[in-house]
């Protein structure tokens, strides 16, 4: 079992494979539409590693990736609707506030995610 680690917004976002490449399956229909710069599909599918998880549930996260989200010591992995945030435990604790008023608002308003 494995997937799929990609630079995310503040974080890596581990996408299950067959998640991961519906998305790319997209983005090449948003190309060829004229929808979405080539280059976007490049950045993807260039910065993406495939990863499987030891026999412990563990996976190895690459270097570059790693210094990407700026992950040391202590991280945070959460699970977002249909993959997993990996984020630092410094990063997390400013966006986690931004998240939560933004929960807040949505609800408030009457209206599900």
């Amino acid at each position: 079992m494995g997937g799929y680690l990609t630079p995310h917004a503040g974080c890596l976002a581990l996408f299950p494979t067959d998640v991961f490449e519906e998305m790319l399956s997209h983005m090449r229909e948003q190309v060829r539409a004229g929808e979405l710069e080539r280059a976007a599909l490049v950045g993807a599918s260039t910065s993406a590693e495939e990863v499987e998880l030891d026999a412990q549930g563990r996976i190895v996260l690459p270097p570059r990736l790693r210094s990407f989200a700026a992950l040391e010591n202590e991280v945070v992995v959460t699970g977002v609707y249909d993959h997993v945030e990996i984020w630092s435990a410094a990063s997390w604790q400013l966006a986690s506030d931004s998240f939560t008023d933004s929960a807040v608002t949505v609800f408030a308003n009457g209206r599900g995610v």
